[in-house]
């Protein structure tokens, strides 16, 4: 079973699409020069824009995901939890979103 998983799993490149390059480019050099390190930007690499953000977290949690099933280490997709985790998240922010008094 696992094997078979393995040899299912899509290569990196493929996962994170044709301009993985470009963006991982441009998110590491983001990284390096605002958020983890300060240092001077290359004028030439632009800053990522959020989609490629968010489009980057995206595909890393898929390939997390196979990663995770093809080893073994979870049987079911991490799918199978959104429901609860949006929940989860629903109920924290509550207090905050319902118009009533926030917490302290």
């Amino acid at each position: 079973m696992k094997r078979e998983s393995l040899q299912n799993l899509s290569p990196v490149r493929s996962i994170y699409g044709k301009d993985y390059e470009e963006r991982l480019s441009r998110i590491k050099h983001f990284r390096d020069k605002y958020t983890a390190h300060l240092g001077k930007p290359n004028p030439k690499i632009p800053p990522p824009e959020y989609q490629q953000l968010f489009d980057f977290a995206r595909e890393t949690r898929l390939l997390m995901d196979a990663l995770a099933r093809a080893t073994g280490a979870r049987i079911e997709g991490i799918d199978t939890c959104d429901e609860e985790l949006k929940n989860s998240a629903a109920a924290f922010w509550l207090p905050w979103t319902s118009g009533g008094d926030c917490p302290a």
